[in-house]
């Protein structure tokens, strides 16, 4: 059970990681329940503050979209309505500044580019695609996104 406190302490855990953890340790059903029930017990695990951290450490470090944070959460078997409030913690108006510091840059990335190497780099309307995609694949909304990129 000490190896369990300090498998949450260190990092927030969500129950599934816990669960993963114990199943790669060799553990049965029952004492897989019994120690997720202690840990929550104990609140050394705490869905509700996981959610919360994470969609806030995945937003701040990885600058991550809504989007993305929430099918992440989804991954790790997380119920809908606590994803829901952990994309809810994230502050709208850090999230859009976010999104603004990644919109630059990448357009000045894309505007670096050696069009040599890339002949659509040089075409707005290529430039833009690229722009569009790469934020699409950090996971925000469309809608944020054209009112970004102007």
């Amino acid at each position: 059970m000490a190896k369990l406190r300090h498998f949450c302490v260190v990092q927030e855990r969500c129950e599934s990681e816990v669960r993963d953890k114990l199943k790669n340790l060799g553990a049965n059903t029952a004492e897989i329940e019994e120690a997720i029930e202690a840990l929550k017990n104990t609140r050394f695990l705490d869905e509700n503050r996981f959610v919360e951290l994470y969609a806030l450490s995945k937003l701040r470090q990885k600058y991550w979209g809504k989007n993305k944070i929430r099918q992440a959460m989804l991954l790790k078997h997380i119920d809908h309505t606590l994803v829901e409030k952990g994309i809810q913690s994230i502050d709208d108006e850090e999230y859009l500044q976010i999104l603004d510091k990644l919109v630059e840059k990448k357009k000045q990335l894309l505007a670096t580019d050696n069009p040599k190497l890339d002949p659509e780099a040089s075409d707005d309307y290529a430039q833009k695609a690229k722009l569009i995609n790469y934020l699409l694949a950090k996971g925000f909304e469309m809608e944020l996104i054209w009112k970004a990129i102007g």
